[in-house]
């Protein structure tokens, strides 16, 4: 299967633009369009894009990389290639470990990392399925095109501070023109805590995450809910793009101290006006002796899992309805609960809501 899947997208010749479809999909944070190729993409300097690919359950992928998508499509058998042909990169599965493909549920997502580029590019993304149904088999997905343009707003957000300064800031998007869906509501505003969470209807001072409070309290999104003390360093900055396909907020919390200064941590989210959430500490400290949580909630008691879970070993998990996706992480000074060792640093985590059919809304890890 790998040598014709590589093939394709060597073959070039005129022709229309590619869809995205049931057999053959890309998502690119967030946008899938039509219409296609989705373009006006945009990527944030040194983060991380949630590239999805979905078709048929443990089919090969094969990724074509260019610096931008084509006018015109190229013909190929399995579809329309719709990359710039003088600057395309043909990935095949075995580059990847392990080798790329779906999984049983018919998706691979991939955390793809960002450079901390100071000018603006441009760069095309594509996929060939597997499809042992269609003629060539394999089937074509649609194009993304993505940039880095540097016209995000940037809002510094300041001063924060768990134990002196302020505990949140509120962060108003009605002037951006879009909204945050999170657990089936949909909102304008979002507050960005100090210990190192977000949450949406109301500000959150609490530095000491449990199993019991991610469920019970705030519809929270936490990268690195602990103890942080942004009042003696570090900085805290929102970043905001409204426009293209995929709108989205991130916030970044750079060297940022801990609790009495004793480590500094740089970890950041980022929310999409589809729904989709990406996350990612950096690791380059080692945790705080304090306990850390991670992950998404509805709050309010809603979730029907009040459990930790283990997000590293969760990748392609997908939630019952309302389930709080979350792990707590407790060092081995904890008098009480048993250890759990921080393992995520460097690990960038996907969430995708998933449709319920009218049901509570439940998200994928990825």
């Amino acid at each position: 299967m790998r040598t014709p899947l590589v093939a394709l997208l060597m073959v070039l010749a005129a022709g229309a633009q590619q869809p995205n479809s049931a057999a053959a999909s890309l998502t690119l944070n967030g946008a899938n369009g039509p219409p296609w190729p989705v373009t006006g993409i945009e990527l944030v300097p040194s983060s991380v894009a949630c590239l999805q690919l979905s078709g048929a359950p443990l089919m090969p992928l094969v990724l074509g990389l260019s610096n931008t998508t084509a006018a015109v499509g190229l013909p190929a058998p399995g579809g329309l290639i719709d990359l710039d042909p003088a600057t395309l990169i043909v990935v095949p599965p075995a580059a990847f470990f392990p080798p790329l493909a779906t999984d049983a549920t018919g998706v691979r997502v991939l955390g793809l990392p960002i450079p901390a580029v100071g000018v603006e590019f441009t760069a095309g993304l594509q996929a060939a399925v597997g499809n042992p149904g269609a003629p060539a088999g394999y089937t074509l997905t649609a194009a993304a095109g993505a940039l880095f343009s540097g016209t995000a707003a940037v809002i510094p957000i300041a001063p924060l501070g768990t134990l002196g300064g302020a505990p949140a800031v509120l962060l108003d998007l009605t002037p951006f023109g879009f909204t945050i869906p999170f657990y089936g509501a949909s909102y304008t505003r979002l507050f960005i805590n100090a210990p190192g969470s977000v949450t949406f209807s109301a500000a959150s001072s609490d530095f000491t995450p449990t199993a019991p409070e991610f469920v019970a309290l705030h519809q929270r999104i936490a990268p690195y809910w602990t103890l942080l003390q942004p009042e003696l360093g570090g900085t805290v900055q929102a970043t905001v793009q409204p426009n293209g396909p995929s709108p989205f907020v991130q916030v970044d919390y750079t060297a940022v101290p801990s609790w009495a200064a004793l480590t500094v941590h740089t970890f950041w989210l980022r929310i999409h006006s589809n729904g989709d959430i990406v996350m990612s500490e950096v690791g380059a400290a080692p945790p705080p002796s304090l306990e850390i949580g991670v992950g998404i909630s509805p709050g309010l008691s809603l979730s029907p899992v009040t459990t930790s879970r283990n997000l590293s070993a969760s990748t392609g998990y997908v939630g019952i309805g309302n389930e709080a996706l979350f792990e707590l992480f407790v060092p081995p000074t904890n008098p009480v609960l048993p250890p759990n060792p921080y393992d995520l640093g460097g690990v960038p985590l996907c969430f995708s809501p998933v449709p319920t059919g009218g049901a509570a809304p439940a998200y994928r890890i990825n």
